[in-house]
């Protein structure tokens, strides 16, 4: 459902998702630089720890800019070392970006909710009552139908033979009633029906 406006929250949601293409782009342009060096014949020399990198990680995530270490990356061997890193740190970027993008949709998903609880609930109070009165319909058919045979009606009507198909009757219910019942029970336990509607 599109709304005029964007909350912050799906102004949040669309930023760091746009932040995760973003590195990921990097870290594919990265890693395609570093297989072109290792094709010469350069590998990797030092292992920076891993909490530093993880801390510029987080940097990148938040937005601030990546500055490379002030060295002449004019030797191959260099410009390795700094690719190598770039793409660690971008690894870990990604990783974070993705865990903030799943909790900052999941929120977004509970805010669209609540916004529009009003009209779920609506709705399902329309198709409990719609289905309540499917049930009860089925008994009126039925009890007629019987009602008919006792006056002699043998002869079947063109109509009959199709309220198994739609859930049975109250007290000869079919299979598929069960997730009709459970449905009905949760729509009672959410407020959308009474139990009085209900009986």
């Amino acid at each position: 459902m599109k709304t005029s406006t964007q909350t912050p929250l799906q102004s949040a949601v669309a930023a760091i998702n746009a932040k995760l293409l973003s590195l990921r782009s990097e870290l594919r342009e990265t890693s395609a630089r570093i297989v072109d060096l290792e094709k010469s014949g350069i590998r990797p020399a030092t292992t920076e720890p891993h909490d530093r990198l993880k801390q510029e990680a987080r940097s990148l995530v938040n937005g601030a800019s990546y500055k490379p270490a002030a060295v002449s990356a004019d030797h191959p061997a260099i410009r390795y070392e700094q690719e190598r890193r770039r793409q660690e740190v971008l690894k870990l970027a990604v990783e974070q970006a993705e865990q903030d993008a799943a909790l900052a949709s999941a929120d977004l998903g509970r805010e669209i909710l609540a916004t529009h609880d009003a009209e779920i609930k609506a709705k399902h109070r329309e198709r409990a009552l719609t289905l309540i009165k499917l049930m009860r319909l089925n008994d009126q058919i039925e009890e007629f139908r019987a009602t008919l045979m006792e006056c002699g009606a043998a002869v079947a009507h063109p109509l009959d033979g199709h309220t198994a198909k739609l859930f049975g009757i109250t007290s000869q219910p079919s299979a598929s009633a069960a997730g009709l019942r459970r449905y009905l029970d949760a729509c009672v336990a959410a407020g959308v029906i009474t139990k009085k509607e209900l009986a």
